[in-house]
């Protein structure tokens, strides 16, 4: 390692602030604190807790998670897409809501009932037409949320679905329903549903078709969104629910799902899922030991002397690139000119102190030059724009070899 070089006022290019381009064997001395080994502890205690806190969050999180879904037309679930508004204010009305996912339940409830029900469906995965039938039979009403071609052959043969001529938009009730004449309008309703029998109501109609078709007890909605949590507070669209959902005391909620429908049971549900816990308990325990483990390495900087020896010039010339990247070029002339005027003086033997003028002198004497184009290159203007600082480089590059050289 050489010695660190300090520039005084005759190597130093005057009136561009401190040069300090002293080189430090051992730059990270100074940042070692002093207990390195209660550091280390402190390290590893504070990862074993953080991984404990998140751990435990977790936990909580999974044993004490709220009773709401995020199944979409669900009557917990609280999201944009869910239906619980329309289903705590039926509940606050009195009406008892039995939310069910698979036919058997769904045909569980009605039966169960202690008054008339009335069966809502938001959708027909898996269904049977056993299935229907037994629902069908067992509901005072039925209520069918964006049926599909199989769900309206098993309720309601008689009314047809035509997606491709549906656009969602608002609609007023243009029909004799008195649901539909007391909602007046709907928005986010899809005329899609079409029927040719005689007996049958077409409600929020338009050119393509109706959004609401009643045929005895059976009342069918080409679409489910105008009565989400999202769109429900629009126009007519809780009156329409409230007055759908509320005729009886009972209402089956039935959103089915597939796994249930395909006839997996929940205890075999619970027992897929009961690795889950586990091992996420494993997981956690191996964390936390990989954390223990790495943290034995965090601690305090250990000072290493550098594996190379830099000479002052070479960190004035790169100070000198990185002031031209940024276009700061009185400063990167500055920084040339000590880093050059530094090598000239080590050359000459120069001694440290020596003054402007005697520098000067030293270098005429070396090359022949005249003192004033030595003084001007040496401690002249600082270079204006890029072209200048190259040619101040060069020129002083020159210098230095006809220094050398002599």
């Amino acid at each position: 390692m050489s010695t660190p070089v300090t520039h005084d006022s005759a190597i130093a290019a005057p009136d561009h602030g401190d040069l300090d381009t002293e080189l430090t064997a051992d730059p990270v001395a100074s940042l070692a604190p002093a207990n390195t080994g209660g550091s280390r502890r402190g390290a590893r205690r504070a990862i074993v807790v953080l991984v404990a806190v998140v751990a435990v969050a977790v936990t909580v999180l999974i044993l004490f998670r709220s009773p709401t879904s995020s199944i979409p037309f669900a009557p917990d679930n609280p999201d944009a897409a869910g239906t619980r508004a329309v289903a705590q204010i039926l509940e606050r009305q009195g009406v008892k809501i039995a939310f069910v996912q698979n036919a058997d339940d769904a045909a569980t409830a009605l039966t169960s009932a202690p008054g008339s029900a009335t069966l809502v469906v938001g959708g027909d995965f898996g269904l049977t037409s056993d299935q229907v039938e037994w629902l069908a039979e067992a509901a005072d009403e039925v209520v069918l949320f964006a049926p599909g071609d199989g769900t309206l052959e098993a309720f309601a043969p008689q009314i047809s679905v035509n997606w491709a001529a549906a656009t969602a938009g608002t609609l007023e009730a243009r029909c004799r329903d008195a649901d539909a004449i007391a909602a007046e309008e709907i928005t986010q309703a899809s005329p899609a549903l079409y029927s040719s029998n005689a007996e049958a109501v077409s409600c929020f109609t338009s050119d393509d078709g109706a959004a609401m078709i009643r045929l005895g007890t059976v009342t069918a909605l080409s679409s489910e969104a105008w009565i989400t949590n999202e769109h429900l507070a629009e126009a007519g669209n809780a009156a329409l629910g409230l007055r759908l959902l509320g005729t009886n005391e009972h209402v089956v909620w039935f959103v089915p799902d597939l796994i249930q429908m395909l006839g997996v049971s929940e205890a075999d549900q619970e027992a897929s899922h009961a690795w889950i816990m586990p091992v996420f308990l494993v997981l956690v325990g191996v964390i936390a030991v990989a954390a223990w483990w790495r943290g034995r390495r965090f601690g305090a900087l250990i000072p290493e002397p550098l594996p190379v020896t830099v000479r002052p010039e070479e960190v004035s010339q790169g100070r000198a690139r990185l002031y031209r990247a940024s276009r700061d070029y009185g400063y990167a002339g500055a920084l040339v000119r000590a880093g050059t005027l530094t090598r000239i003086a080590s050359h000459l033997g120069v001694p440290a102190g020596t003054d402007r003028a005697s520098l000067v002198i030293a270098i005429c004497s070396a090359t022949g030059r005249p003192p004033a184009t030595v003084d001007h290159l040496c401690y002249g203007p600082p270079p204006s724009n890029a072209d200048d600082l190259l040619r101040l480089t060069n020129e002083l590059d020159q210098l230095f070899r006809e220094v050398r050289q002599a």
